[in-house]
């Protein structure tokens, strides 16, 4: 993006970065859904769900990269250093309420999708 010095042309750029990064998350996200079974045996998971939240936060955690990298190009690190500080208060608040609520590893697992999930929503320039 450095290169382009139109904001149309950064723009478009990060519209198709963007895109890719979805397209890449989802192809992950379903790669994972497809092997759940054969990473759960292999890792000796108690749950194969463990891996069906991985891969929901996986399809999210790609396009959050070039978000955040959007993010980074157009110097807004006050609104990035949020962005990270509110993913990970929501990965350990959430994991800390879903481990207190009995949900153990699963909990922990949720919270760290939700946490990138939130973060994605609020992943903005100024």
């Amino acid at each position: 993006m450095a290169n382009h010095k139109s904001l149309k042309e950064k723009a478009a750029v990060y519209e198709a970065l963007h895109r890719r990064a979805w397209r890449l998350g989802l192809i992950l996200a379903l790669g994972l859904v497809l092997a759940r079974n054969l990473i759960t045996d292999y890792l000796n998971l108690p749950d194969a769900r463990l891996i069906l939240m991985l891969a929901f936060g996986t399809a999210f955690y790609i396009p959050l990269g070039a978000r955040r990298g959007a993010i980074q190009g157009t110097y807004s690190f006050r609104v990035f250093g949020v962005n990270l500080i509110l993913e990970g208060l929501i990965r350990l608040l959430g994991a800390w309420i879903l481990i207190r609520l009995g949900m153990g590893a699963s909990g922990a697992v949720l919270a760290g999708v939700a946490g990138v999930i939130v973060a994605y929503f609020f992943a903005f320039t100024d």
